[in-house]
């Protein structure tokens, strides 16, 4: 006789956090677009979040910042866990690529072609990478402390990459 399989009937249930994660990060509620639904948002876990809430960058630092990871989602650059940590498309030709992936992979060029070598890859190490400038000025051996500052010069030649940008 055959055992019958259980359909098992999960409530999910509101995850809160720990006290110990609550001292090491804020965390906000907010609203959704159902009705009485809320959210809860970490404020503070990217180094971004970190910076614009420590007011070393501008809230429009942020918002181009944001463009430019999402730009980076889009082209679809993740490492693959399992065979190798290059880059790697989610097709192996081009004919397999969306639109819209095509689209942020050219963007993508767009952008590494007309920024500096220096801050291109501040940026990279700081949004995709969620590097602390500091570290990222410890591991290209520069200045640490002037670190936060060069980061600040990235995302105003961030800024005006987008200002002149035609896609």
């Amino acid at each position: 006789m055959k055992k019958k399989k259980q359909k098992y009937n999960i409530k999910t249930e509101r995850v809160l956090p720990t006290p110990e994660f609550l001292q090491k990060f804020d965390v906000v509620e907010q609203k959704t677009e159902r009705a009485g639904q809320t959210r809860m948002r970490v404020t503070n876990q990217t180094w971004l979040d970190i910076y614009l809430k420590k007011e070393v960058i501008t809230y429009a630092h942020f918002i181009h910042a944001q463009r430019f990871h999402s730009i980076w989602e889009g082209a679809q650059f993740r490492g693959s866990v399992t065979t190798t940590l290059k880059p790697v498309m989610s097709g192996n030709s081009k004919a397999e690529m969306t639109q819209r992936q095509a689209a942020c992979v050219a963007d993508y060029n767009k952008i590494a072609r007309s920024m500096g070598k220096i801050t291109f890859d501040i940026l990279r190490a700081v949004i995709i990478d969620n590097w602390s400038a500091s570290d990222w000025a410890r591991r290209n051996k520069r200045a640490k402390k002037a670190a936060p500052e060069l980061f600040r010069i990235a995302l105003d030649e961030l800024e005006d990459v987008f200002k002149n940008f035609k896609s």
